[in-house]
């Protein structure tokens, strides 16, 4: 737990906050408290531990994908572009490029005469008229495009308008919508009912949505306004990192806690929940889809299940030591507790191995030791080693996104379509393989999510466990899993 009261020193509040969050998480979690002027605060009897607090507040926050690319969810991706300038992921000269108005042309890859263009500039807005073609350069990452040297992306930095681009396409390949907060509010909506059914008054539960120009700072605000003495953060992901967490989401909550105290003058105590993936219930659900798809593949079958994640460079990104950050641990470890419990619960006659695939970074400069398997390393090696069924699960994923649905298709090489079920299924030489969706088993989620802030809130009550019933287990054949 973290209490936030009076700062000492206020100057350069953000610059020493950002080092504080980068220190006060590592491979494990760590939990302290920090005393200051004006609050004085017992460490070793705290009033918490005795009684319930006044009043708790719970932020979930919800990754946030857009529904829509448009012309406000371009600034989402801005915004997303820029923090990985201020992270030190890409380098801040490239804020001063800027060559015009980019414009991609949604009927061909290459040149074509302009009777053929169909050209869309990053905003969604249509160009007929005169533009240089530019080849692009695939070695720096900017793709083949047309410029316009005036219009809305003059005095725009080019490198904005690249990932806007980028995102249209892939929102235009997912046709036009995401399903992603469809699929996973409902998920937070639910938890929020069980934690309200339970404590009833003494909680006050908000959702943000931090991708990625966010409202997660104004949500906390929302609720320290309701006067609350304890706030519990829980994001809505299943691998954690400090690219994405520590110093975005979580370093907006310690910015409104900062403004808060210093505007009151009194303490408030912050914890951050684990992350989902290491609960038990959120591995049954995995365990319980393997087994549904298993169920519809011949039991003599040699089959490789691929559990893929999103990835993450193993290399110094920039200024950025994307290598050093804890995404690389807390993948394998949750990894491990997956193929394990998958090991374990389940009997095949045929061959069963369990890979874990990252869909991005895994070749090429992102990982330049080849520590990870990419989809396409994956094929190669269930070729090789006689494997005729693959079935890959986004494990890592709460619902079918972007990353899912366009990414990791086409990691596999293949384009990215897929059925009314959000799974595709295709052969490689001799291999069936099979992608599933990202959306199921959502009672064990729910359940995760829920105990990975439970958890948090009977520390606050000194271990008093809640009614057994909030547990049991919805499976049909009540089996047990061993998940450790």
């Amino acid at each position: 737990m973290l209490l936030y009261g009076i700062p000492k020193e206020r100057g350069n509040r953000q610059v020493k906050m950002v080092k504080l969050i980068a220190n006060m998480r590592g491979l494990q979690r760590v939990v302290f408290t920090i005393v200051v002027s004006l609050v004085v605060t017992s460490a070793s009897a705290p009033a918490w531990a005795k009684d319930f607090p006044n009043k708790i507040g719970v932020l979930m926050i919800n990754h946030g994908e857009p529904v829509e690319y448009n012309v406000d969810t371009y600034r989402d991706f801005k915004a997303f572009t820029e923090h990985m300038i201020n992270v030190g992921i890409m380098p801040r000269f490239l804020m001063i490029i800027d060559t015009g108005t980019m414009l991609i042309d949604e009927k061909n890859d290459r040149w074509a005469p302009f009777w053929r263009r169909s050209l869309v500039d990053a905003w969604g807005n249509r160009y007929k008229g005169f533009a240089f073609y530019v080849p692009g350069n695939k070695k720096i990452g900017i793709p083949p495009h047309y410029l316009k040297i005036f219009g809305r992306g003059r005095g725009e930095p080019d490198v904005f308008e690249y990932a806007g681009l980028e995102a249209y396409e892939a929102w235009r390949d997912m046709g036009g919508r995401s399903l992603y907060r469809e699929q996973t509010v409902p998920q937070m909506e639910n938890v929020s009912r069980m934690l309200k059914r339970e404590y009833g008054g003494k909680i006050s539960v908000k959702f943000a949505y931090g991708f990625e120009q966010g409202d997660v700072e104004d949500k906390t605000k929302e609720l320290l306004d309701e006067d609350i003495n304890v706030l519990i953060v829980a994001p809505q992901v299943v691998v954690d990192s400090y690219f994405e967490g520590t110093l975005h989401w979580i370093k907006e909550v310690h910015d409104a806690l900062n403004e808060y105290v210093l505007k009151n003058g009194r303490s408030i105590s912050f914890i951050e929940t684990e992350s989902i993936g290491i609960q038990p219930d959120y591995i049954k659900g995995i365990v319980m889809k393997v087994k549904d798809e298993l169920s519809k593949t011949p039991a003599n079958a040699n089959v490789a299940i691929f559990l893929s994640n999103h990835g993450f460079p193993l290399t110094e990104c920039g200024d950025y030591d994307c290598q050093g950050d804890p995404y690389h641990h807390y993948a394998k470890e949750i990894f491990d507790r997956v193929r394990s419990a998958i090991l374990t619960n389940i009997s095949w006659q045929g061959d069963l191995e369990v890979l874990q695939i990252y869909a991005e970074f895994a070749e090429g400069d992102g990982d330049p030791e080849n520590q990870m398997l990419s989809p396409r390393e994956g094929l190669n090696y269930a070729e090789s080693h006689g494997f005729t069924y693959i079935i890959d699960i986004p494990y890592e994923f709460l619902g079918d996104c972007m990353d899912t649905l366009v990414g990791l298709r086409e990691s596999f090489g293949i384009e990215p379509k897929w059925n009314n079920d959000f799974e595709t299924e295709f052969d490689y030489s001799g291999v069936h393989v099979k992608i599933t969706s990202s959306f199921y088993y959502l009672e064990y989620r729910e359940k995760a999510y829920y105990n990975c802030i439970n958890e948090e809130i009977e520390k606050l009550l000194g271990g008093k466990r809640l009614s057994k019933e909030t547990f049991e287990s919805t499976e049909e054949n009540r089996e047990s899993f061993p998940v450790s």
